[in-house]
């Protein structure tokens, strides 16, 4: 990767969905702040030396303390997911700085946000950066009617859905399935 390295700490690891682990990455001890992550931002992450995965941040960050990243595990896996997968509270980890490809257009009356797939965690940012602005945004895989800074999910079967927040990072914005 051609962007400066940042030296982190996991501070949490939960499971956030049937083989998706979420982690929580903090600076590590005398780096100091992280850099800013705008929405729909993406790290690299090194799993291995030489190999780098890129990972979506979940979480707008203006002035971050923390990035959140979601990983699936993927059978078919070169070694990233698993790796992912096995990193624990306190593991080192080495990232880029953020960086978006798609930033939120500030000048857009309203934003409609539609993903699939691996799309859905880059989205998710976007959506709770327009939810933090007051900004009219809607995210859904429909284009049926849904209410202001609501985030819709839909899956093949029950306990396959795409990453769902934790309890206490919710109403903002509202998550409801189909």
């Amino acid at each position: 990767m051609n962007r400066p390295a940042v030296h982190l700490r996991v501070a949490a690891v939960t499971d956030a969905a049937p083989g998706v682990r979420s982690l929580e990455l903090a600076a590590a001890p005398g780096t100091g702040p992280l850099p800013a992550a705008p929405p729909g931002g993406h790290i690299g992450v090194e799993w291995a030396p030489g190999r780098w995965n890129s990972y979506s941040l979940t979480a707008p960050s203006p002035a971050p303390d923390r990035w959140h990243v979601s990983v699936a595990r993927r059978p078919d896996s070169r070694g990233g997911s698993v790796w992912a997968h096995g990193l624990a509270p306190g593991d080192a980890v080495v990232a880029t700085t953020p960086r978006s490809s798609f930033p939120p257009v500030d000048t857009a009356r309203h934003h409609l946000l539609v993903a699939g797939g691996i799309g859905v965690t880059p989205i998710l940012s976007h959506a709770r950066w327009h939810a933090f602005w007051g900004t009219r945004s809607r995210c859904s895989p429909s284009t049926a009617p849904v209410p202001r800074h609501t985030a819709t999910s839909c899956a093949r079967s029950a306990g396959t859905g795409w990453w769902r927040p934790p309890a206490a990072s919710r109403p903002t914005p509202r998550w409801s399935g189909c």
